[in-house]
Order: C-alpha cells, then structure tokens, then sequence
C-alpha cells in the first residue's frame, strides 16, 4: 500500500492545480470589453452591436447593491429615430431572472457608429453567475417593436457578496435569484 502512496499523492495534487486553473480561467472570461462582432446574430437588419464595455470596472465582477455603468457601440447603416436597449439576464442555468430595457424614445441612432452609455442597476441580484442576452430595437408609433439586432449570451458577469448574512452562502435552488434588503427588526 505505501508503494502506491506517492502516485495517489500526485494524482490528487494534479486534480486540485487542474481545478485552481480552471477556477482561474474562468475568472478571466469576466472581461471589461467584449467584442461582439465575434458572436453569431440570426438577424441582419442593417444595424449590429459592436462592442460593449464595462465603464466603472477593470472585469465583469460587481458587489452586491452596484450598478452596471457601460457603453454600447452600435452600427448603423440607416437612422432609427426611435431605438430602445433591452438586457434580458438570465442565471448561469439559463433561468431567465429580470429584464430591464431604456425608455421609448430616449435613443435615436444616426448613420455609422453610434456611443451609447447607460446604467442598469442589479442592485437585487443575489450573488452568482449570470449572462444577458442583449436586443436592440425599434418602436413605432403604435407601440409595436421591430428588432434590429439581438445577441444571445453576449455578455457574463458576476455577482459577489463579501458580506454574507448569518455566513450564510446563497443557495439559488431554494431562495431564487433575487436578494430583497435584510429584514429590519422594530422593537
């Protein structure tokens, strides 16, 4: 038996260095820019999102209670007076979780690049891993949308909590993706 102690040893180093890379190498994927031209659209309506970037962080790794501030750069081979931005999130296990899309009527896209900055707050996001799925479309004046261009997971980010509650980790099978505010006790 202790003829074979040393290759158990190393075989059980070599399994723990080659999930601490795949730990570290996934860590990298939460990138500042994500350039999506690299991703595969259905759709060629004369208007491609381009590139999107993460303003107030070095990689897509956000505290509880923060807030998403990016820019969009968008193509456009016709002027859409009347665009809008939608991000649907959905959890690592493709669950969809929330959606948050701009105001009718607040973005209007010229000929060539466009810049768009904006803000999502993900402030009810519990901690985990997530993806948004983005779309960029058109209102008209009936209300009725046209989609100009939409991405499938063209975006991952990751939610951390460095103040667990009670040392609690969240379990996303039994309470959901959405963390409410901690409960205040009135005496």
């Amino acid at each position: 038996m202790s003829t074979y102690l040393p290759y158990v040893v190393s075989i059980i180093v070599a399994i723990i260095s080659g999930l601490f890379s795949y730990m570290q190498a996934s860590k990298k994927e939460l990138l500042k820019e994500i350039d999506l031209n690299m991703i595969k659209r259905k759709e060629k309506s004369g208007y491609k999102m381009t590139r999107f970037s993460f303003l107030n962080k070095d990689r897509s790794c956000f505290e509880m209670g923060e807030k998403i501030v990016f820019s969009l750069s968008v193509y456009a081979q016709k002027e859409c007076k009347n665009a809008c931005i939608r991000g649907m999130i959905y959890y690592s296990d493709d669950t969809p979780v929330c959606m948050a899309s701009s105001k009718s009527g607040e973005l209007s896209l010229e000929v060539g690049e466009n810049e768009i900055e904006g803000i999502v707050d993900i402030g009810g996001l519990a901690p985990g891993t997530y993806r948004i799925k983005l779309a960029l479309y058109c209102v008209n004046e009936f209300g009725a949308e046209a989609h100009l261009d939409v991405v499938d997971k063209a975006i991952y980010f990751e939610v951390e909590d460095n103040n667990l509650i009670n040392n609690m980790e969240w379990k996303h099978q039994w309470w959901g993706h959405v963390s409410l505010n901690n409960i205040e006790i009135k005496k």
